[in-house]
């Protein structure tokens, strides 16, 4: 068989065959997803992170001062995503898609609680040393929803296949997070901010007299684009601090 024969043979197989679904409530490994007209369906919040201006930075710095910034900026956000028992499954050169399996508020809780912490790393604490290179922006959208998950490229050639996470949470977490950017580096989607436990939703602030109240740590901003359609979103300039 030539190589059109291949090709259009597996490809009439994946667009007229019908698709095996089995729903699953755990967060998906490469080598959980077979080949072929099959996938894992999950409901997960969604954490997505994006360097601003890589391009430019790429520009101006030479690529092994690029290759420091973006492993510190990696890895500061996937230790504290795996740390509070979120799942990276993606990274994309300068960005991250991390997942937390369920639709337990906690779980969306504590996926916005690590961004929140991210932002106080990268913004407190880190963002002197990424200073010394260049003023580094970051953008974070988190969403929450049901998710397919199935495995893409060449079945017998793991450097060259892995997983596809389709599904609107993950296309409006990118982009909440695309359009993020200081000072309100995290954006929300409602259905995530309707779902917040207390403890990610609210903080306290000292009021005009000096004693401390508690108050809603989010903007509300209507009329957010997307696919052609309105939405609620939610974004704050609020960290929590890292031990």
């Amino acid at each position: 068989m030539g190589l059109k024969d291949d090709i259009t043979q597996q490809v009439d197989e994946y667009l007229l065959g019908d698709y095996d679904i089995d729903e699953v409530d755990y967060i998906p490994e490469v080598v959980d997803v077979t080949f072929g007209n099959t996938g894992l369906k999950i409901e997960a919040t969604v954490l997505y992170i994006d360097i601003r201006r890589s391009t430019e930075i790429l520009d101006v710095h030479r690529r092994q001062t690029v290759a420091k910034i973006h492993k510190s900026f990696l890895y500061t956000a996937s230790k504290i995503a795996v740390t509070n028992d979120g799942y990276i499954r993606s990274f994309g050169g300068d960005s991250i898609l991390a997942f937390w399996g369920g639709n337990y508020k906690n779980e969306v809780s504590q996926a916005v609680i690590s961004a929140m912490q991210m932002e106080y790393m990268l913004s407190n604490v880190l963002g002197g040393r990424f200073r010394k290179y260049d003023k580094i922006d970051f953008g974070i959208g988190i969403d929450w929803g049901e998710i397919l998950v199935v495995k893409s490229g060449l079945k017998r050639d793991p450097n060259n296949n892995d997983l596809l996470w389709i599904g609107t949470p993950v296309n409006f977490a990118v982009k909440l997070g695309d359009s993020a950017s200081s000072p309100n580096h995290i954006k929300i989607s409602e259905d995530v901010y309707d779902n917040l436990e207390e403890f990610a939703k609210y903080g306290n602030k000292q009021n005009l007299w000096g004693q401390n109240e508690q108050v809603d740590m989010w903007e509300k901003e209507n009329n957010f684009k997307f696919a052609g359609s309105y939405y609620t979103i939610y974004s704050t300039d609020w960290y929590v601090e890292v031990d």
